[in-house]
């Protein structure tokens, strides 16, 4: 079994000068401006110095591999320019000493291989310095055709970093027909692409980007040039990338740049003030802090799921804003103490897992605070389609709540069908939904609404309580509190 190039391996040492000519295994010269997100990245650490690529993802973060800040004291960045020591009038040059390293990153198994550098001060955009959007899940599948690039050496005998910047067209392969060179070092945050021939990254073109563009034509980043094969840059063994996707959260975290594309899983971007009931719930307990989501139902109480609130000492809510941190005049905080729990709520099971929390006073509606109305007998069916939102994760890999609040389209099916999955543990008080492929809810969405649509108007069906023990990103179905079931008894609690 062969092995991956390590840490010392992938940055190219930058002691010599650069070799002219010399570039991307198999690829050709890039026209200036051709890639204006791309940065050059030469690293002084207590090692040496070395050279890596990166990509530019806001006006101040530049995106790489943790392998190429690792251990560093100093970073020097071009911006601008495809060459790195002709004159050029479009080359910015800065300097940086911040970067934050994936903190489950594995200088062995270049498992987790990112890394995040952090300029002083936000750059200008030009034609020639421009951001790159980072991919979210689904953004890249087996077969796709994508774009790596970078300064890395030309041959196995001829070492150096070249003057010019270079580019190949690649393929995305299986990480199941990647392990047929690599073994089990392949993992699920990494992904392979090969070319017709030898084509791929070399030493110096890691911590670069790999790109594909979406159907609007769109530049994308979906993978970071990690490692290639022992045996050598020019075999025919493919090149390793980190998937950006399964990061997108963490890098989104991190940067605060808002966190476009993550989502509930296989869901979008909620607009400004489409979920004007949306709630954001954080619960403090003895045992640490958690977060749920929630829906406003009065002006003054929040229908949310009552394993969220069960053992909780306080709450602080966020109303009007599909954001977490970024700036937006239109939220309101708010924190309180008070709830009540269904009083047949079982912890183990989650049956009758509904709860609600009570504000001190009574909150002011507008455009963005709204109350959501509760389904009565009869307006729940099967087939029916539903729409659940939250901020939790987006995959299995990635733990974390997003920026952004986001929301998905999915159908109502039989609790018969939805036992066919979890058996017995589906009550009548209890209602399940699928999408068309693993479309659903994720850790942080839980205590949210799923909602339907009737005559024009919105009304909360369920309450986000449960997903699949084997994870949030397999086709089984999400599960929810019944709504219908739960009216009045939230009514006598609310006197609403």
């Amino acid at each position: 079994m062969k092995l991956l190039l390590l840490t010392l391996i992938c940055s190219y040492s930058i002691n010599g000068s650069p070799s002219r000519g010399s570039r991307i295994i198999g690829g050709s010269i890039a026209r200036a401006g051709q890639f204006p997100w791309q940065a050059a990245i030469q690293l002084d650490n207590i090692s040496g110095k070395y050279f890596c690529g990166g990509a530019l993802i806001s006006d101040q973060w530049i995106l790489t591999a943790a392998h190429c800040v690792y251990g560093g004291k100093s970073f020097v960045i071009h911006l601008g320019s495809n060459t790195l020591l002709s004159p050029d009038a479009n080359r910015v040059l800065l300097s940086s000493s911040t970067y934050v390293t994936h903190p489950q990153y594995n200088q062995n198994t270049l498992e987790n291989d990112v890394g995040l550098i952090m300029l002083h001060l936000p750059i200008t955009f030009t034609d020639y310095i421009q951001k790159i959007d980072i991919s979210s899940m689904g953004q890249i599948v087996d077969g796709d055709v994508v774009t790596t690039t970078g300064w890395g050496q030309i041959s196995d005998s001829a070492a150096g970093i070249s003057n010019n910047l270079y580019y190949v067209d690649l393929v995305i392969i299986s990480n199941a027909e990647c392990q047929i060179t690599y073994g089990s070092q392949i993992k699920a945050g990494m992904v392979c692409a090969v070319g017709n021939y030898n084509e791929g990254i070399c030493t110096g073109d890691t911590g670069g980007p790999l790109i594909t563009y979406n159907s609007d034509g769109d530049p994308v980043h979906v993978g970071i040039a990690s490692f290639m094969s022992q045996n050598g840059c020019e075999s025919t063994d493919p090149t390793g990338y980190t998937r950006t996707d399964i990061y997108h959260p963490w890098i989104s975290n991190v940067t605060n740049i808002p966190n476009i594309g993550s989502r509930i899983v296989g869901g979008q971007l909620a607009r400004s003030g489409q979920f004007p009931w949306q709630v954001a719930v954080y619960v403090d307990t003895a045992d640490g802090k958690f977060f749920c989501g929630g829906s406003l139902i009065s002006d003054q109480w929040i229908l949310s799921a009552a394993h969220c609130l069960y053992n909780a000492r306080l709450y602080t809510v966020h109303l009007g804003s599909t954001t977490l941190q970024s700036a937006d005049s239109n939220r309101v905080v708010l924190a309180t103490s008070t709830h009540e729990i269904f009083p047949n709520f079982d912890p183990m099971s989650l049956e009758h897992d509904i709860g609600l929390i009570k504000l001190h006073m009574p909150i002011s509606f507008n455009d963005y605070i709204q109350p959501i109305q509760l389904a009565r007998l009869g307006q729940t069916t099967e087939g029916a389609l539903a729409i659940a939102s939250g901020w939790g994760q987006i995959s299995d890999a990635q733990t974390g709540i997003v920026n952004s609040l986001n929301y998905v389209n999915v159908a109502i099916i039989s609790n018969a069908e939805c036992q066919i999955t979890y058996g017995n543990q589906i009550k009548s008080t209890m209602i399940c939904t699928v999408g068309n492929y693993n479309e659903g809810i994720c850790l942080g969405d839980t205590g949210g609404p799923l909602v339907i649509t009737r005559d024009g108007e919105y009304i909360q069906v369920g309450v986000s309580g449960f997903y699949s023990e084997q994870g949030c990103e397999q086709l089984h179905p999400s599960g929810y509190a019944r709504i219908d079931v739960y009216t009045d008894w939230i009514l006598n609690i609310t006197q609403s």
